[in-house]
């Protein structure tokens, strides 16, 4: 397909009411790139996901569905305020939200000093999640660290766990149908001979 200056248009235009829709303007100005705002798509967006939005919305018969993913993106490329937002700082929505209130917004002092209140307010509210959340993330480790260390008897080794673990004991009950009674033993796991008839034909006769 041949990139003319009506292709270029149409993906300029469509770049630019995408980026209107879904966009979010940085709360600063990069003067060392653009002369202004860069706008961001969320960080769930990708190249090949706008691309495949700008062929949805056009008509069937439309000579633009014919503009591969490497064309679209060179195109794009011509609009450097119009980027992707990387996912580490992809910043929730009451941050941006507040933080461009405070850069575009707040005429007044008055605002200003609410929306300063309002965001400090919601930073220390974040600040309590993030440490609950690097709590329990640090105790889940310590107890994987455990748990490889004392149940590394299931890889053939002997943990600490081992020598901590329940006795194993067996039950052997014998019931009297002459009086209705039944004597129930509890033997030792180191008491019994194993498996077998020998084994089977010890316990009746030690009750006798």
């Amino acid at each position: 397909m041949v990139i003319n200056i009506d292709v270029a248009t149409a993906v300029k235009n469509f770049l630019l009411n995408y980026a209107e829709v879904h966009g979010l303007p940085s709360p600063v100005r990069n003067v060392n790139r653009v002369t202004q705002s860069i706008i961001f798509l969320p960080a769930e967006m990708s190249y090949r996901s706008v691309h495949r939005d700008f062929l949805a919305g056009l008509e069937e018969n439309s000579k633009l569905r014919a503009l591969k993913y490497d064309a679209f993106r060179k195109l794009w490329h011509q609009l450097p305020y119009i980027q992707i937002m990387s996912p580490r700082t992809d910043l929730c929505d009451t941050c941006q939200q507040l933080r461009n209130d405070l850069q575009f917004k707040a005429r007044k002092e008055e605002d200003a000093q609410d929306l300063l209140k309002r965001y400090k307010e919601h930073l220390a509210k974040a600040k309590l999640e993030r440490n609950y959340y690097n709590k329990n993330t640090k105790l889940a480790e310590e107890q994987r660290k455990f748990i490889n260390q004392n149940y590394s008897i299931l890889k053939g080794k002997i943990g600490k766990i081992y020598y901590l673990s329940a006795r194993k004991v067996h039950l052997f009950g014998i019931q009297d149908e002459a009086v209705h009674e039944q004597i129930n033993y509890v033997l030792d796991e180191n008491e019994l001979l194993g498996k077998g008839p020998n084994e089977s034909n010890l316990l009746p006769y030690f009750n006798l």
